[in-house]
């Protein structure tokens, strides 16, 4: 059996390039040949070289190559990727060697990300080879010029899910179709899985460290300090020190397990700390994009944690090293055997013993 892969493949993302690795080794379970089509990069010459100069006042222009570097090493390390590079105007050639074709995870059905292309909805293939594995709306609605499109998209699939039950309701209150509600791919395994793509990073780190990754505005300083004092730890940025930026998604798991505390506003982030079983300071993204709240609000439900009480704005001080996961790792028995059926109606047969790792 052979699976291809659409998903988001370039910008260096933790969450992003790890929850391809979960795709991956979750389809490979069912003893299937998995690849990874790489999607063509949008962004311009011009528009890279802008960002990169934006990051030279702060630092952090030479540990951004550094960065991608790390990115590519992992990739070639862990990822199966296709020779083609595919777009909307390229789709794979060779569609009959593959007997599915997943979408997903990530926010890959985002209306707003010019990234989501029809490539994404897996349109180049038939109907029957289509398999929707927990991708992401990212938005709490469709803009009405785009509701026809996605209409078409959604209706291409038979077998449908999506990784928030905001998205399902969605779809299900503008269309009337079902979606099946699944968790993001990266709960399909253990910590002590993931721990086997750690990688310690080159330019060490402390022995008690509060590990800050903030994908938002930088609102919560002040109270980051006081934390750190509180703990009597050093602070471990990964997107404000040069040091630590430079860092690869294998160096990503090794800090977040090594790390006494994790502040994040990250949803991929506060995954890995709970798989790591570390005492997780959820931080509110500050954004001016569309509200994506609704993936935190299905993993609280999902794992029965709330983010409310372990949040920045509440936390006291005594209560900041709590980490009782236990009823968490439970629920996610239930929840990983739903990945495990629902990939079963869609003809992958996958032990549901070794989901876990």
């Amino acid at each position: 059996m052979k699976i291809g892969i659409s998903t988001f493949t370039h910008g260096d993302n933790y969450g992003q390039r790890l929850q391809n690795l979960a795709v991956q080794e979750t389809l490979k379970l069912s003893g299937a040949d998995v690849l990874t089509f790489r999607q063509k990069d949008s962004r311009s010459a011009k528009y890279k070289l802008k960002s990169l100069a934006s990051l030279i006042p702060k630092g952090l222009a030479v540990a951004h190559i550094q960065r991608h570097r790390s990115f590519e090493d992992f990739n070639s390390r862990n990822i199966s990727f296709s020779r083609e590079v595919i777009s909307d105007s390229n789709p794979p050639r060779d569609i009959k060697s593959y007997d599915f074709f997943v979408a997903g995870s990530d926010q890959v059905w985002s209306p707003y990300s010019p990234d989501a292309n029809s490539t994404m909805f897996l349109t180049f293939s038939p109907r029957e080879k289509r398999i929707a594995f927990s991708p992401s709306l990212a938005a709490p609605t469709i803009p009405e010029e785009k509701r026809e499109l996605f209409h078409g998209y959604f209706d291409g699939f038979d077998r449908l899910s999506v990784r928030e039950q905001k998205s399902a309701e969605l779809i299900n209150s503008l269309y009337g179709l079902k979606a099946e509600v699944l968790i993001d791919p990266t709960l399909m395994f253990d910590g002590s899985w993931w721990e086997r793509y750690e990688k310690e990073p080159h330019c060490g780190l402390p022995n008690d460290y509060v590990l800050t990754y903030f994908l938002g505005s930088a609102a919560y300083e002040e109270r980051v300090a006081e934390i750190c004092d509180s703990l009597s730890c050093k602070r471990v940025d990964l997107l404000g020190d040069a040091r630590y930026y430079a860092l690869g998604p294998s160096e990503f798991l090794y800090a977040v397990r090594h790390a006494k505390l994790v502040a994040t506003d990250s949803y991929h982030g506060s995954i890995f700390s709970i798989l790591f079983g570390k005492p997780l300071i959820y931080c509110p993204r500050e954004s001016t994009g569309p509200d994506m709240s609704s993936r935190f609000d299905t993993l609280a439900s999902e794992l029965g944690v709330s983010f409310v009480e372990r949040s920045i704005l509440s936390v006291c001080n005594s209560e900041l090293l709590e980490s009782d996961y236990s009823k968490a790792y439970d629920r996610l028995a239930a929840q990983r055997k739903i990945v495990v059926e629902f990939l079963d109606r869609c003809g992958l047969s996958i032990p549901s013993e070794a989901a876990r790792g």
